[in-house]
């Protein structure tokens, strides 16, 4: 277990996976994982990725994971509760990139089963980890605000990343619709209108976007709805008989 002193951040400094795939888990909070040195896989559920210096995982409730490497496998572990986006979700939702990190890269990598995570070059990685050693020692001196604090600047930074990220352009044109969906829940959102923005025909749409999602646009639209709904139940900020 992390204890009971870890209020809404955990961060831990590395862990070593040598010749063994770690027990897969799961767990009811959010993980950034950030590879510093070594090589391996990553098994998330049905996918199979290699691992590589830089690499960033997101790994979102609910999702079962774990590591192998005929080698070291130095990791960077963040640990944060969902109380923590509920707290700062309105600061959050103006982040660029914050759902493409947190929510729909982890879906299509899930799907698609190839390496379309977040990659920080050799130039920047010395700063992220000087970075995350800071955040360690807040955790360590129980300085909770400031570890918060970091967090939000360690998420800003990598939203601002994975934005611009070339793996996750591959894909831009369902990324798009995925993030336009996520953004306009409170309205009206039809098929035609996808078409129209992507400029596909409905079957290619649909196609397209259940091989990366594994459901239909509209279907997606239902299931993010029910998700935010949820989500406001347990904030508190919408009763049951309002959905």
């Amino acid at each position: 277990g992390y204890g009971a002193a870890w209020t809404d951040v955990y961060v831990e400094t590395r862990e070593r996976y040598r010749s063994s795939v770690t027990d897969f888990h799961e767990h009811d909070f959010y993980e950034i994982n950030l590879i510093i040195s070594g090589e391996g896989r990553h098994y998330l559920e049905g996918a199979n990725l290699e691992v590589k210096i830089g690499d960033v995982f997101v790994i979102p409730p609910g999702v079962s994971h774990g590591y192998y490497s005929e080698d070291v496998l130095d990791i960077y572990h963040v640990l944060i509760k969902k109380e923590f986006f509920s707290r700062y979700a309105e600061e959050l939702s103006e982040v660029e990139g914050f759902d493409l990190l947190f929510d729909i890269e982890p879906q299509i990598r899930q799907s698609l089963g190839r390496e379309l995570n977040l990659n920080i070059g050799h130039a920047e990685l010395a700063s992220f980890q000087n970075d995350l050693e800071n955040m360690v020692a807040l955790k360590k001196s129980r300085r909770h605000v400031q570890l918060n604090f970091a967090t939000m600047v360690l998420i800003c930074r990598l939203c601002k990343r994975i934005s611009s990220s070339a793996s996750i352009s591959k894909e831009n044109d369902i990324v798009s619709v995925m993030e336009y969906i996520k953004a306009n829940l409170d309205s009206k959102i039809t098929l035609e209108t996808l078409c129209e923005r992507t400029h596909m025909s409905s079957a290619t749409l649909n196609r397209r976007f259940r091989a990366a999602v594994c459901q239909s646009p509209m279907a997606y639209v239902l299931s993010a709805r029910i998700a935010r709904a949820r989500t406001l139940i347990e904030e508190g900020e919408l009763r049951r008989t309002d959905c």
